[in-house]
């Protein structure tokens, strides 16, 4: 009479046993706040089909012409009309010699570097830049030359 009763209780402290040594054994899946409490990590949100920018070459977009998720840029009609281009490949070389622009003059550009980005998209491994480093370094060299141009007593 009692036994279905025993049964349950005892799958019950099971379970709770099995995922007291889940979390025992991975920390990772708690995060420590204030006061000393516990509490689950942030969960990630994972969306499948994203397509590849072409501009900063992470799976971050969900479809053609709309604005990549990681970089901002949206490579559609509006947007050439805007940078007034004739076409998209003129646009994306445009986009990709402001977004790989190195904070400083010299510096390394690792165009498939990070693999995953701030915002947690991949790289994707068949992505190839429209741009060469070189480039990119010249661009810099010049708007940096304007911008000095612009500010009087600055030293050029």
């Amino acid at each position: 009479m009692n036994r279905p009763i025993l049964i349950v209780a005892s799958l019950a402290l099971v379970t709770a046993l099995v995922a007291w040594l889940v979390f025992r054994s991975n920390p990772s899946t708690l995060v420590k706040v204030e006061g000393g409490a516990k509490q689950p990590k942030e969960t990630v949100e994972v969306i499948l089909g994203l397509k590849t920018c072409e501009v900063c070459g992470y799976d971050a977009l969900k479809e053609a012409g709309m604005a990549c998720m990681n970089c901002g840029y949206a490579i559609n009609q509006q947007t050439m009309a805007q940078e007034m281009l004739a076409d998209e490949h003129s646009l994306v070389i445009q986009y990709q010699l402001d977004y790989f622009l190195p904070d400083t003059l010299g510096s390394p550009i690792h165009f498939m570097k990070p693999r995953v980005s701030k915002k947690g998209y991949p790289k994707s491994a068949t992505w190839k830049p429209l741009v060469f480093e070189s480039e990119v370094f010249e661009y810099h060299k010049v708007i940096t030359e304007l911008e000095q141009a612009r500010t009087p007593g600055k030293p050029q």
